[in-house]
């Protein structure tokens, strides 16, 4: 996700939200595993968000850049007509 999408776009509501969530959670793990344990699968869970996070910018800057590249405007607008039945 990026700031221009309109989810993020209320940011005092994302940062109530991400906090409510983020101490149920926390409040889970303590309960399950303990203070200590919880704090290693916390850390592992960000460690593995961060990664996703990175990943889907990554992919999703190399499609912008192939779409923008390529002749995919191009090539759509025939298979649409068709798809469509459009002459």
């Amino acid at each position: 996700m990026n700031e221009t999408q309109p989810s993020l776009k209320d940011l005092f509501a994302v940062n109530r939200a991400q906090f409510y969530y983020t101490k149920v959670l926390w409040n889970y793990l303590v309960t399950k595993w303990g203070e200590i344990q919880a704090c290693k699968h916390f850390t592992k869970l960000l460690t593995m968000i961060f990664r996703i996070q990175s990943a889907s910018k990554k992919s999703r800057e190399f499609f912008r850049v192939q779409f923008m590249t390529s002749d995919a405007v191009e090539e759509i607008a025939p298979i649409i007509q068709s798809v469509l039945h459009i002459s």
